[in-house]
């Protein structure tokens, strides 16, 4: 039965965007689909009762004839077979009634996506009032949850202000709280205590705040006041009343309105961009001038070719193109791989004796423990002797095998230099130089870039040939991929879930306004983890920074398709969507503007839950419990040691970025079309940047630093979602304006202003490295130092000073220490 009513609706829809088009009179992205059903069903019912088929006054009679007699011999078949199916069942009766058009038409759009992106309808506002009272309870209850435990647990949320590392130049007074000292730090002074890249990462939500201002006054004192009181407005629900949705199609002037809005969007952001990117410059030049040698004056070679790799080999090659005494040191990336195996078992044994003294001192009693080598299984031994034991067989063999990769390492030819090494010299001017010059006709071939900090390097990825780089990079694709179409049935499991669920007349609208999002918020908790699989296992990425900054790309992309975008996707297929795409890309702008208009109910009810996901980010509460599971062994500091950093795939600065620019995007697509999102994404970036302004600053460990890498990528992003907001308005005006089309043509335009835009902020400001004339002024800038400490990454920390020297930790590890 249901198969019958979905080809019934199939052949209506078919006959009624024919009739649009023949007609000219009604748009194909009308405000309302369900309105526009209602009446088309009922001039068929009107049709079907007269039984008269008297030619239409138009300008094409004889068509609208031809589209009755369609209409009609189509009913009559499908009444027909309904009539042979139900004869088969006993106590069933025959039946066609258009009411159940309207029915099944909103089952069908409803059912649209497969990611609960629902589409608007009556009883959204109900929706949206109680999701903004449930998600702001939720902010009031996190905060007053971290008000608490601030002052019971003052080691995980004020660390960085007892243990000393914010001076006190930066200590906030007295008589300010928490919210004020978050806001009120400069990015100078961010970056001097936490790093450039969190420091921006701060400043992003200010300057979203600013855009968001700027965008949504103009909107809610000018755009709402004229869609809600609009002549012959379109038949909506009670929250569109003052969106787009409310206008009618080929209204005289309020879509002459839209263009002009348009341009002030794209104007606003632009301008508002680059201006944060020149204040970003000054900061950039600072944080380059005073990066800690040998930093400052080394670079990474990397596709050094077979008969030259060794140290000496390198050092000759490149006096030639310099002169001897400029190349200071020369340090090769050797094959250690059997060695960090010994010393991260070494490490391991290590902590095992630890945890055995800890357990000893809790116990007066020293713990003992089954030795499986022994003959006698049954018989005991002591667990601190035997793991002393075991740290001494493996210093000893951390000693040969050092000694026996040094000997390898002497030679090019030997095997244990790989294609890769650290150059150093003598001043900032020939390492500006160096990474400018072209040394080989193969592209492959001696690759230089600016050298990560040395705590920081991914050895592993520095071994592998270019080759293996090139095979392990197309299978990394091929999971993405996989993971990409892994989305539609996730979220069609997850829907269905929500959609079995009826809580009652008083909790349903509660459960309506989260669930929608539910199954969303799921997947893309847990897609930074399963991207970052996907990047250790395939990218061969040169540091940990590297690899959030890789992260944040994919993070981002994946949400523009399926958090921006999803509506226009078939049913969620990226790869149908791809091809119907390649054949017709003249039909995106048309694609956006058929469907992402009626979708704005669920990103408001989207950010009102991100109110609440951020908030919680304030309580620290995984950080709280692994210090709590460790306090019971070891001591504060120590359990603190243990439990930082805080998960690094959903909350390091890769997924946080990315979450924050799609933040930003949503209000520039969206907020046109509804003045009510602007005004919740700038309630939501405010509270990014105090929740997330205190967190940095004041209780969370420092974070490696790349200088802006990430502020640099959400800026281009915010410029192409401009772009993307374009090409929206463009379908949006080219549809819905007067015949003369000059709407749309202004928003062409726009969309030119953008792409403009994002060509020029590539051309002006050239962050990436100083130029030489500033790389001669050394004496002219002023270092500092940064105040909260990083924490080490694998080996790293077993080495003193580790952050001075390009050899790996493993070979300058002292088994004896």
């Amino acid at each position: 039965m249901a198969s019958v009513h979905l080809c019934c609706v199939f052949v209506l829809v078919d006959h009624l965007l024919l009739a649009a088009s023949s007609a000219q009179e009604v748009s194909t992205c009308s405000v309302s689909a369900e309105a526009q059903l209602v009446h088309s069903s009922s001039q068929l019912q009107t049709a079907a009762d007269t039984m008269s088929l008297r030619p239409v006054q138009g300008d094409k009679p004889q068509e609208a004839n031809l589209f009755i007699d369609g209409i009609w011999e189509d009913l009559e078949y499908i009444a027909n077979v309904s009539k042979d199916v139900l004869e088969e069942f006993a106590g069933y009766e025959p039946s066609f009634n258009f009411s159940t058009v309207n029915d099944t038409f909103a089952e069908m759009e409803k059912m649209e996506t497969f990611t609960g992106v629902d589409f608007n309808k009556e009883g959204d506002l109900q929706a949206v009032i109680s999701g903004f009272f449930i998600n702001s309870g939720g902010v009031v209850i996190c905060i007053g949850v971290f008000l608490l435990l601030r002052s019971r647990y003052p080691m995980i949320y004020c660390y960085n202000l007892i243990s000393g590392a914010i001076p006190e130049e930066f200590r906030p007074s007295e008589s300010q709280s928490w919210i004020e000292a978050s806001m009120s730090i400069s990015p100078g002074d961010a970056m001097e205590l936490v790093g450039l890249d969190v420091a921006m990462l701060l400043e992003f939500n200010k300057l979203s705040m600013r855009i968001m201002g700027f965008i949504g006054l103009p909107i809610a004192l000018i755009l709402a006041p004229l869609n809600f009181f609009v002549r012959k407005p379109a038949e909506t629900d009670d929250l569109s009343r003052i969106s787009i949705d409310h206008v009618p199609n080929g209204h005289p002037y309020m879509y002459y309105v839209y263009a002009v809005i348009v341009v002030f969007v794209c104007i606003v952001v632009k301008e508002c961009v680059f201006e944060a990117q020149e204040q970003f410059m000054k900061l950039r030049y600072q944080w380059l001038s005073s990066l800690p040698y040998p930093r400052s004056n080394t670079v990474l070679v990397q596709g050094i070719p077979e008969e030259q790799r060794s140290a000496d080999a390198v050092r000759a090659f490149f006096s030639k193109a310099f002169w001897p005494e400029a190349i200071v040191d020369v340090a090769m990336v050797m094959q250690t791989e059997e060695l960090e195996r010994l010393v991260a078992a070494r490490c391991s044994a290590q902590r095992e004796l630890h945890e055995g003294e800890l357990v000893a001192l809790r116990d007066h009693r020293r713990p003992r423990r089954r030795n499986s080598q022994l003959i006698e299984r049954n018989v005991s031994v002591d667990t601190i002797d035997h793991v002393i034991q075991k740290v001494a067989d493996f210093d000893a063999k951390i000693a040969r095998e050092q000694d026996r990769i040094t000997d390898l390492g002497k030679t090019a030819r030997g095997g244990g230099n790989s294609q890769s090494a650290f150059v150093t010299f003598k001043s900032k001017r020939e390492c500006e130089m160096a990474k400018h010059l072209r040394y080989s006709t193969d592209s492959a071939q001696w690759l230089i870039v600016q050298a990560p900090d040395p705590t920081t390097i991914r050895w592993r990825s520095l071994r592998v040939d270019q080759t293996s780089t090139t095979t392990h990079t197309l299978l990394g694709i091929l999971c993405t991929a996989g993971v990409f179409l892994s989305f539609a049935p996730f979220c069609t499991a997850s829907q269905a879930l929500t959609n079995c669920v009826n809580l009652g007349p008083t909790l349903q609208p509660m459960w309506v306004s989260v669930a929608p999002s539910l199954g969303l918020s799921f997947f893309l908790a847990y897609l930074p983890s399963v991207l970052l699989i996907i990047s250790d296992k395939f990218y061969h990425i040169r540091s940990s920074p590297r690899r959030q900054h890789s992260l944040q790309i994919m993070y981002f992309w994946f949400q523009v398709f399926f958090v921006l975008g999803v509506t226009c996707l078939d049913e969620g297929n990226i790869a149908l969507f791809a091809e119907d795409l390649i054949r017709n890309p003249m039909d995106l702008p048309a694609r956006m503007a058929e469907k992402m208009p009626h979708t704005t109910h669920f990103y408001i009810n989207f950010i009102l839950m991100q109110w609440f996901l951020e908030s919680s980010y304030l309580t620290r509460y995984m950080t709280m419990g692994k210090f709590l599971i460790f306090k019971a062994l070891y001591d504060d500091k120590e359990a603190h040691e243990m439990a930082e950093p805080e998960d690094q795939d959903f909350y390091g600065l890769g997924a946080k970025t990315a979450n924050f620019t799609i933040y930003l995007l949503i209000g520039i697509i969206f907020g046109t079309m509804s003045p009510l999102i602007p005004v919740v994404v700038w309630v939501n970036q405010y509270l990014c940047c105090v929740v997330h302004g205190y967190c940095a600053v004041f209780a969370e460990t420092g974070k490696p630093d790349l200088g802006g890498v990430f502020w640099v990528t959400q800026l281009r992003h915010t410029l192409m979602g401009t772009m993307m907001y374009c090409l929206l308005m463009i379908g949006l005006l080219y549809v819905r304006s007067p015949d003369d089309r000059i709407p749309c043509k202004v928003a062409c335009a726009a969309l030119g202003y953008a792409v403009f835009a994002l060509y020029r902020f590539d051309q002006q400001f050239m962050w990436e490295d100083m130029s030489i004339s500033q790389s001669c002024d050394e004496a002219e800038t002023k270092p500092f130092q940064r105040r909260v400490p990083v924490l080490k990454t694998g080996h790293a920390e077993l080495v003193e000073n580790s952050h001075q020297s390009y050899v790996q930790p493993e070979l300058l590890f002292k088994p004896s220490s």
